[in-house]
């Protein structure tokens, strides 16, 4: 779970720099859902990686008002804060 944690980080290090609007965008989900079901597929068949990331981007635009909210905040998030957010989709 830890590297899955790690590739959602990712997810949201590489979405961070597309982030110009209040709420989320279609870019937003689009690059979200396709770079966390890139690097879940790892440790996942394709079809869990894409339950387990719709899952966490619902997560995420549910916690977050925002793009830039969710990117700021999850940013800074330790590895222990970031497993507790995507604990409800494992």
């Amino acid at each position: 779970m830890k590297k899955i944690g790690i590739s959602l980080l990712l997810s949201i290090i590489f979405i961070s720099c597309n982030n110009t609007n209040n709420g989320f965008s279609n870019v937003f989900k689009d690059d979200f859902k396709r770079e966390c079901i890139k690097n879940a597929k790892v440790n996942l068949s394709t079809s869990k990686a894409e339950s387990y990331c719709n899952c966490v981007l619902g997560i995420v635009m549910t916690k977050y008002g925002s793009e830039s909210e969710a990117n700021k905040k999850m940013l800074n998030m330790s590895m222990n804060d970031l497993t507790e957010l995507v604990e409800p989709c494992k």
